[in-house]
């Protein structure tokens, strides 16, 4: 049964690189779901690992040509959605409205229980991103961080 299934993929991909779009809608029902909730673990937002999985299928589509994998898309597949996530982290981490957050936590003293919750939550996502960041991209970001400070003074 796993070779059938196996060899069947292999087709796909075959037509996929020629361009068909049944082999497409074919391979998008095989790994849609998997890619789905495996982007959900991550941006913990239904929205969000949707964008990942159209996302991912977007590029496969643009590099279906250049595919070298012949028996199975699924790691090529995970791969392309771990670096997106990956990258979707490191925007958010880079973007003005989170130095704003951060500025704006450092300057407020808020008792309020909503706002704590919410801070935390926050905290939460932040640290799991900074998990998937490469050692070199936090120092960076530490880096940054001490030199806006030092334009402040």
């Amino acid at each position: 049964m796993e070779k059938n299934i196996n060899h069947k993929e292999q087709d796909l991909i075959y037509a996929l690189k020629e361009g068909s779009h049944k082999a497409f809608d074919a391979i998008y029902k095989i790994y849609a779901r998997r890619l789905y909730a495996y982007s959900l673990l991550f941006t913990k937002s239904h929205e969000e690992a949707k964008e990942v999985v159209q996302d991912v299928f977007i590029k496969l589509w643009m590099s279906r040509t250049k595919i070298r994998q012949e028996e199975t898309l699924r790691s090529l597949l995970f791969i392309i959605a771990k670096n997106y996530l990956i990258n979707s982290y490191r925007s958010k981490i880079n973007s003005p409205v989170y130095e704003e957050f951060i500025m704006h936590k450092e300057t407020m003293i808020v008792n309020d229980t909503e706002y704590q919750v919410e801070y935390h939550d926050f905290l939460n996502k932040f640290n799991k991103a900074m998990e998937y960041l490469p050692p070199t991209a936090i120092i960076w970001r530490s880096a940054g961080r001490r030199r806006s400070a030092s334009k402040r003074r």
